[in-house]
């Protein structure tokens, strides 16, 4: 009240007559001063906040890579040197075989010798060691959930964009279709992941099964149903945005599908 009631003082076309106006204009002057300080030293805040809370999270996805990569590492040491000790066995049957003509059991054993080279490579999505990281998490969390993964992952070791930031909305992406995913039955749990880069452009694409219901905005975002969701998506929007880019989000015949292009002859 007394805030208003100074505010309509000084609204009269008399500014000063007497020192109680003085006082009240400058009462006015700096409580708004002191106001726009603390909104402004909120907001900055908050920004930090929400920065520190993103870095937190990469580290925490980039270590947790790095303990799944050295634990594949140590399994591969395993493998590779049983795969040693039998190859020579291995190549005694080969011989063996190919001189009786036996064409078919050789042909599985070379299948089979294929197949255990594969399993001791380390798994790599991108040439992009940063976003490969964050792939390499959330690709391993699905699949101990049951969730089948097809992925097709075409992104270099230099982008024009903060990797980052990429690699923070690729989780952000992949941990909303994994929580969907886990309201689905087992054998309708699926995630594809596709990217493509050409020209210094990087576009996206996640689409995860859900057979519920999906709420959009008047922006067609999703709406979280939950007051503690919808932070990831919140998350999304503001990398997007960072970088001018293009989302679009959409729910078809039992597929969520969200879509990102992010390029540089409309970044800002």
């Amino acid at each position: 009240m007394y805030f208003l009631s100074n505010t309509i003082v000084t609204m009269d076309k008399n500014w000063i007559n007497t020192w109680r106006q003085l006082v009240s204009r400058l009462s006015i002057s700096i409580a708004m001063f002191v106001i726009c300080k603390c909104i402004n030293r909120d907001f900055r805040e908050l920004d930090e906040k929400q920065s520190l809370k993103s870095t937190n999270k990469l580290l925490h996805i980039q270590m947790e890579a790095i303990k799944h990569q050295a634990n594949i590492i140590t399994g591969n040491d395993e493998k590779m040197r049983i795969f040693r000790h039998d190859m020579r066995h291995n190549v005694q049957m080969l011989s063996s075989l190919i001189q009786n003509k036996e064409l078919h059991p050789a042909s599985q054993i070379l299948s089979k010798l294929n197949e255990d080279l594969i399993n001791i490579k380390p798994m790599v999505f991108c040439k992009n060691s940063v976003i490969n990281s964050s792939l390499l998490v959330y690709i391993n969390m699905a699949q101990n959930e049951s969730i089948e993964i097809i992925s097709e992952v075409d992104i270099p070791e230099n982008i024009p964009f903060n990797s980052c930031d990429i690699a923070l909305l690729l989780a952000n992406v992949l941990e909303n279709a994994i929580n969907a995913s886990r309201k689905q039955e087992n054998d309708n749990r699926e995630i594809q992941i596709t990217t493509r880069y050409a020209d210094k452009k990087l576009a996206l694409v996640v689409k995860n099964r859900f057979d519920g219901e999906v709420l959009f905005n008047t922006a067609h975002m999703p709406i979280a149903k939950d007051i503690n969701h919808g932070i990831g998506m919140n998350s999304i929007s503001t990398i997007v945005s960072k970088y001018n880019g293009y989302m679009a989000c959409s729910h078809e015949k039992g597929w969520f599908t969200i879509s990102l292009m992010f390029s540089c002859h409309f970044s800002k």
